[in-house]
């Protein structure tokens, strides 16, 4: 099992390639840039062309006023009061619904009466002290008249709360 292969006939016969695969790759890498430069051309002619279509339009628009047929005015006309139409019943229908809502909250506070009553006594108590300071600056604005209307303020808020409170347990007693 000693025998010699002879491939001299055969490397003989081989031919070495005329490119190598770097000349192949920068082959491949010419032709498409070519055609890559034959497409931009292409494109720059069509860019060119819908641009003089473009100015052709515009001298055209330019020369004629466009007018809108009527059937098309009431086409719209009829689109938009159709759109409107149901606008207003969609509004009419959350309006019925609040308003049935409001019905069956109406006699409802939602705070405690106690609570309510209290917040009255301050609101009063905040527009007599906006009086009393009125009247504070049409005399002349005095430290000491200051410290008096602070006190006469908490003192109607004061009593304005104990009046409620005491309100609120005698009608209590009551029922």
């Amino acid at each position: 099992m000693n025998k010699n292969f002879d491939f001299s006939a055969e490397m003989n016969e081989a031919q070495v390639p005329a490119m190598s695969p770097e000349k192949d790759f920068l082959a491949e890498e010419k032709r498409l840039l070519e055609e890559n430069a034959q497409r931009i051309v292409n494109l720059n002619k069509s860019i060119d062309l819908v641009f003089d279509d473009l100015n052709d339009l515009t001298k055209f628009l330019k020369v004629y006023n466009l007018s809108i047929k009527q059937s098309t005015i009431v086409q719209a006309e009829k689109f938009g009061d159709a759109i409107l139409e149901r606008f207003a019943q969609r509004i009419d229908a959350r309006c019925a619904e609040t308003e049935q809502r409001i019905a069956k909250a109406e006699n409802f506070i939602c705070i405690s009466p106690i609570t309510f009553y209290i917040l009255i006594v301050l609101l009063l108590a905040f527009f007599s002290f906006f009086i009393i300071m009125i009247m504070e600056n049409a005399e002349i604005l005095h430290s000491g008249l200051v410290w008096k209307t602070i006190a006469y303020c908490g003192l109607i808020t004061a009593v304005g709360i104990g009046m409620v409170i005491l309100l609120a347990k005698y009608l209590g007693r009551r029922k």
